[in-house]
């Protein structure tokens, strides 16, 4: 893998350990521990996403050979097919579950933000 997406791969993670972190911290106490691990599922859904898809836009990316139209359709089909089936199997368990999943989802775009942040100002 190329080194400077294995650099950002890593430093967006680190921001989404803080923001995980602070997010369990806060949802938990307003809401309850169902709710903040709910949230922190969310979350590391969406990093573990992330970091797949950079992975494996990366691979196919440097393997000149390698018809990747269908295998980047396919995969990415598959990766929506998983988050939303965590989100069904949530809503079945509770309903309102199912918001504390979403807000930690998109809390992985706040990690992507910081990242950003960081390194516009380098």
């Amino acid at each position: 893998m190329d080194s400077e997406v294995k650099n950002m791969l890593k430093k967006v993670a680190l921001f989404d350990v803080i923001v995980g972190s602070a997010l369990f911290i806060l949802v938990t106490i307003v809401y309850g521990l169902n709710y903040g691990i709910m949230c922190t599922l969310g979350l590391l859904v969406g990093a573990l996403n992330y970091n797949i898809n950079g992975i494996i836009i990366n691979h196919l990316l440097s393997n000149e050979h390698f018809k990747h139209n269908i295998f980047t359709s396919l995969i990415g089909f598959l990766r929506v097919f998983i988050i939303c089936l965590i989100a069904i199997i949530i809503y079945k368990y509770n309903r309102m579950n199912v918001l504390a999943y979403v807000l930690g989802f998109c809390s992985h775009f706040i990690s992507l933000v910081l990242y950003g942040i960081s390194v516009r100002n380098k």
